[in-house]
C-alpha cells in the first residue's frame, strides 16, 4: 500500500488512529503539505482499500487526508471532498459523515457552489444531500458574509418541496431555522402547514417561530415514553421509504 504514495503524503498511512484524543484540534499545517500534494491526497479519498479499512492505522489516513486538505485551504480540494461526501449513503462509510461536513464548512464561500449542487441533485442519495444542506447552513453560520447566499439557496429548494424526499425537506427547514431566516417565515409556515413534518426533527411551527424570534419561548414539556416510541417508529418508517 505504501508504494502507492510518496513523501510526504505517505506519512498519513502511519500517523495514528484518527479517533485518538491527540488529533482533536491538531494543527495539520505542522505536516507542511502544500497544494502540490493535493493530487495524491485526492487519490487517497478514492482508495477503496483505505476507505474500507476500519481495523488498521492506515485506514485513518482518509480522515487525516481530509484534515490536511482543509489545512492547505486550496479550493481545488473541494471537488474531491464533495465526491467523498456523495458516498456517505454507503453504511460502511458512515464514519465519513462524522467529520467531513466540518472539513467542507471550513472552506467557506468557495464550497457553497459545489455543495449546493449536491443538495439539489435529485439523483443523489438522501444522506449525502442532507449532509450538503447541513454544510450550507454551517457555512452561513460560520461565515456571516455568506449567510444571505446560503439562505437564498436553501429557500429556493423549498420552491420544489413536493419533489424533495421528506428527510431532505426537513434538513432544509432545519437549516433555515438555524440561520434564523425570518425573511422566509411565510414560506416556512406553508411547509409546516402542507407537509407532515417530523416534530422530533423540526419541531412544531410554534417552536419554529420561537427559534426565529417571532414568538416568546414556551416551557418545554418532556414527551412520555409512548410518545417518544411513536415518533421514533414514524421516523424509521419515513427513512425506509426514502431509501427505496
Amino acid at each position: 500500500m505504501t508504494s502507492r504514495y510518496s513523501s510526504p503524503v505517505d506519512r498519513l498511512l502511519t500517523l495514528g488512529f484518527a479517533n485518538e484524543p491527540k488529533w482533536q484540534g491538531y494543527n495539520y499545517r505542522k505536516l507542511r503539505m502544500t497544494a502540490a500534494d493535493l493530487p495524491a491526497l485526492s487519490a487517497m479519498l478514492d482508495d477503496e482499500e483505505l476507505l474500507f479499512d476500519d481495523t488498521t492505522i492506515a485506514g485513518s489516513a482518509i480522515v487525516h487526508a481530509c484534515a490536511v486538505m482543509r489545512a492547505i485551504g486550496d479550493a481545488r480540494a473541494i471537488p474531491a471532498l464533495i465526491k467523498l461526501l456523495r458516498r456517505t449513503d454507503d453504511d460502511r462509510l458512515a464514519f465519513v459523515g462524522e467529520f467531513l461536513p466540518n472539513v467542507i464548512i471550513g472552506f467557506g464561500g468557495p464550497a457553497i457552489g459545489p455543495t449546493a449542487e449536491l443538495a439539489r441533485d435529485q439523483g443523489a442519495a438522501v444522506w449525502p444531500r442532507t449532509f450538503a444542506i447541513d454544510i450550507l447552513a454551517g457555512i452561513g453560520r460560520k461565515f456571516r458574509d455568506q449567510r444571505n447566499r446560503c439562505v437564498t439557496l436553501l429557500a429556493e429548494m423549498l420552491n420544489d418541496a413536493a419533489k424533495l424526499p421528506i428527510h431532505v425537506l426537513q434538513a432544509v427547514v432545519v437549516g433555515l431555522l438555524q440561520l434564523r431566516a425570518v425573511e422566509h417565515a411565510d414560506q416556512l409556515k406553508s411547509i409546516y402547514d402542507m407537509y407532515d413534518l417530523d416534530e422530533m426533527h423540526v419541531g412544531t411551527w410554534q417552536q419554529a417561530k420561537e427559534d426565529l424570534g417571532l414568538a416568546p419561548k414556551t416551557p418545554i414539556v418532556p414527551l412520555s415514553d409512548d410518545e417518544m416510541i411513536a415518533r421514533l417508529d414514524k421516523m424509521m418508517a419515513r427513512l425506509k421509504k426514502d431509501q427505496k
